[in-house]
């Protein structure tokens, strides 16, 4: 187990050694303004106020496999 747990820690650093390409990078911080900006069209579309979102999920009819 000491061994591999070495060997994944000096993996993780030479990966986090290596840079993105500018266009990876880009598209990437792209992607991830894109999805910040959809979670929160989402949830200013959201008309169920959560007490009542969370009493619905919790409720015996779902519950059921």
């Amino acid at each position: 187990m000491r061994f591999a747990l070495a060997e994944s820690t000096l993996h993780r650093a030479y990966l986090k050694s290596l840079e993105l390409p500018r266009e990876a990078l880009a598209r990437f911080r792209g992607l991830a303004d894109w999805s910040l900006e959809r979670q929160r069209e989402i949830e200013a579309a959201d008309s169920v106020p959560f007490e009542t979102w969370r009493q619905k999920y919790l409720s015996h009819d779902n519950l059921v496999v």
